[in-house]
Order: structure tokens, then C-alpha cells, then sequence
């Protein structure tokens, strides 16, 4: 009958129109071989967004530049890479930084060249700090003369110590344990000592500076 064929004509065109579309739910949208947007119901026509060859080859290697590891040169113009510091490191900048200046030198082996290891999520030894501190304050390290500290006699970091005790960097005295972790406290104040940087008589003085300085964000 005539209502039975138009019943048909209605559910054929509807089923042609969800073929078409997609679905309804994406508001008629299509996607075209092309990449363009037809919306069915509308018949209207989107272009693809363009795209700019030059910018995305740009925005890849600098994603792949960040990825790798950060390369370096020492003081001597020697380069190294970091293998645990990407170039996309918080602190990269300052970590070149020490490196470059010969303030820090990550890890060697036991003929003295790196072995691709900065350690920056590392914990700072007093021995460290105090080769650090004079590395900072560019004097030449105490070879010789008195030592209050026993725990530093006959180590590498001697020269160090001793100089740090002369100098009246931090709190180096003959009861610290070199080889033990720096307190943030002392970190701090001895490398404000040997930076010349004033920071008051109390307690807490050296860390309200350092953040002052923008060394350190908590106090």
C-alpha cells in the first residue's frame, strides 16, 4: 500500500542519513578522504586544520633534543654527557653551570675522568661541601697546617676540610663526621661563607637568605 511504501522510503532514507553521518552524535559530522569535515545536515565543509611542515619538524627535535642527555664542558674544554640529566631537567641550567665553572665535577673513576654521573638526586656528604666551598670561594686549597678534624686526616678531602676550618666556613669543627649527610643548615651556610654573602647571627638567618637569593625555596 501507499503508507506501507512510504513507511519504507522513510526508514531507507534515515538508515542512508545514519550511513551518512556517522551517527548522530557527532552532530552529523563526516570525515572525507581529503581530511575535510562535511556535516550532512547542514552540507557544510570544514578544511583540515593546516599544518606547517617546517614548524612540526621544529617542534619534533626539540622534543627529541630534550630527551637526550645534557653535554657539558669542563673548565679544560673537555666534553662529557650527563647520562642521568636530560636537557629537560629542572635544574640543567644550574647543573652546567657548576660543571662549566669547575665547581662540580659528578662522578670519576679512579683515573679521574667521568663516568657519565652527576647525582643530582644524590645526598651531599660535609666532605663534599667543603671541596665545593672552596671551589666557590677560588682560593687554593690548605695542603698544609693544623687540622681539628681527625675523620678528615688522610683522605682526599683533607685540603679541604682544613681550609673550610681556616676559612670558618659552616660549622667545621673536630667532632663532625666528614663522610656523614650535610644538613641543609650547614650546606647553606657554608656556601654563603665562602661566597662572602652576609646573613646574620641566628639560627635560621643563612636560610632566610639563601631564600632571599632564590637558592632555595623553603626554609
Amino acid at each position: 500500500s501507499s503508507s506501507s511504501s512510504s513507511s519504507e522510503d522513510s526508514e531507507e532514507t534515515a538508515d542512508e542519513q545514519q550511513g551518512e553521518g556517522g551517527g548522530r552524535g557527532d552532530g552529523g559530522n563526516t570525515a572525507t578522504e581529503d581530511g575535510r569535515r562535511v556535516n550532512v545536515l547542514s552540507n557544510e565543509v570544514t578544511d583540515p586544520p593546516v599544518t606547517h611542515p617546517a614548524a612540526e619538524a621544529q617542534r619534533t627535535s626539540a622534543r627529541a633534543l630534550a630527551n637526550q642527555p645534557l653535554r657539558v664542558e669542563t673548565p679544560e674544554g673537555k666534553a662529557i654527557v650527563l647520562r642521568d640529566v636530560k636537557n629537560s631537567h629542572e635544574g640543567v641550567t644550574d647543573i652546567e653551570t657548576v660543571i662549566s665553572e669547575g665547581i662540580m665535577s659528578g662522578y670519576k673513576n679512579k683515573f679521574g675522568s667521568s663516568i657519565g654521573v652527576f647525582g643530582a638526586n644524590d645526598v651531599l656528604t660535609y666532605a663534599q661541601i667543603a671541596k665545593i666551598a672552596v671551589k666557590i670561594a677560588n682560593v687554593e686549597p690548605a695542603q698544609k697546617g693544623d687540622i681539628k678534624n681527625v675523620s678528615a686526616l688522610n683522605t682526599w678531602a683533607e685540603e679541604y676540610v682544613r681550609t673550610a676550618e681556616e676559612k670558618n666556613w659552616g660549622a667545621f669543627n673536630r667532632s663532625l663526621d666528614i663522610d656523614g649527610v650535610a644538613s641543609k643548615k650547614m650546606i647553606v651556610q657554608t656556601l654563603l661563607d665562602a661566597a662572602g654573602i652576609k646573613y646574620g647571627t641566628r639560627p635560621n638567618d643563612a636560610l632566610k637568605k639563601a631564600v632571599e637569593l632564590g637558592v632555595t625555596s623553603v626554609t
